[in-house]
């Protein structure tokens, strides 16, 4: 049996599973990111994870190791020394136990073939870290990256909500909007790998101002930032809705979840933001679905449990904008792996690109 290892580096959290090559998770370890602490201090904290998870595995096979230790130095970025680890993986042990590779989903700007991350957002100094040379020198196994939304939709579609597809498109709705294209099993890159920005296409040539510079993206629209940016305008004029007496008059703790509970009650205010954020999305999945013709699309995040609040409007939209053939037979529906949807898509990154 062959095993990966997948990490998703998250601002909050990082999730680190080892996955057999049939898409079982023999081994978790979740530990807070603590990206404040700078650079040195979450590549530590990824090793720890990984460490974590291939003690867990070999364990369990009883595998004969003799003792590694880890020098303490990651691809010439010294790590703390409460993080120096000392991590029992010889190739006989690695080799008894088969982990083909380890995957690292990751936010920012990635460059998969030299295995760089050349920014991230949340953790000061990310910047050309050397990230798969990093744990290739530390734990003697291939290592490689991918953007986060991508390696979200690679897990969804392996064992998740687009299992036994080929074609899909899978968005992650939260404080922005991330996604990733699969096609025929695989992510879809693009010439110099930068595809999949879906939360970048234009809805408005003079639409508000995107955080990345554009205007009228669906990101300036549809996610977390666009629902209370839209509740907080509309409170201006509407003092009576039961948004604003939920929030006890504090634009300040606007929320989609208050949003969507004064909606659920009823609130006009309340239904016409979420009826306007299923039209924005639904309007970009149109586009999506004419470029691509997917079978599924899948939809991540906390926002989908808005439930028909979004899902409503979005496929109303979608019917109304997209071709009739490739709506026919169109599935659009909430993802099933919320916490580890980027591990498991990170994991198999590993065994797709490890030759498995």
């Amino acid at each position: 049996m062959k095993y990966a290892v997948g990490v998703d580096l998250g601002g909050t959290n990082i999730v680190t599973i080892l996955m057999n090559e049939k898409g079982k998770i023999m081994a978790r370890d979740k530990r807070a990111t603590e990206g404040w602490k700078g650079k040195d201090h979450v590549i530590g904290r990824i090793a720890q994870g990984i460490a974590s998870v291939l003690n867990c595995k070999m364990q369990n096979a009883k595998c004969k190791m003799s003792p590694l230790a880890l020098n303490g130095q990651a691809g010439g970025i010294s790590l703390p020394a409460q993080q120096k680890l000392r991590q029992r993986t010889t190739h006989d042990a690695r080799r008894t136990t088969a982990v083909v590779g380890i995957g690292i989903g990751t936010p920012g700007l990635v460059n998969l073939e030299k295995g760089i991350v050349y920014e991230a957002p949340n953790i000061p100094g990310w910047n050309n870290v050397p990230l798969a040379s990093i744990y290739k020198r530390e734990f003697g196994i291939r290592t490689f990256l991918e953007n986060d939304a991508n390696s979200a939709a690679l897990g969804e579609w392996w064992i998740g909500a687009g299992k036994g597809t080929r074609y899909m498109i899978c968005l992650t709705l939260g404080t922005g909007i991330g996604g990733g294209i699969i096609i025929d099993g695989r992510v879809y890159h693009g010439a110099d790998g930068y595809a999949g920005e879906l939360g970048h296409i234009s809805l408005s040539f003079d639409g508000p101002k995107c955080g990345c510079g554009n205007l009228g993206c669906l990101e300036a629209y549809a996610p977390a930032i666009g629902i209370i940016r839209r509740t907080k305008e509309a409170l201006r004029k509407n003092k009576k809705s039961l948004v604003y007496k939920l929030i006890g008059g504090d634009p300040g703790r606007v929320t989609p979840a208050v949003v969507a509970q004064a909606a659920r009650k009823g609130d006009g205010l309340a239904r016409k933001i979420w009826d306007d954020t299923g039209y924005y999305l639904g309007s970009a999945i149109a586009n999506y679905v004419n470029i691509f013709n997917p079978e599924i699309v899948v939809l991540t995040g906390g926002l989908t449990g808005a439930g028909n609040l979004l899902f409503k409007p979005m496929w109303k939209t979608v019917r109304a904008r997209a071709f009739k053939g490739p709506v026919k037979k169109l599935m659009i529906v909430a993802g099933k792996l919320p916490d580890d949807a980027g591990a498991v898509g990170a994991a198999k990154t590993a065994f797709q690109r490890a030759g498995k």
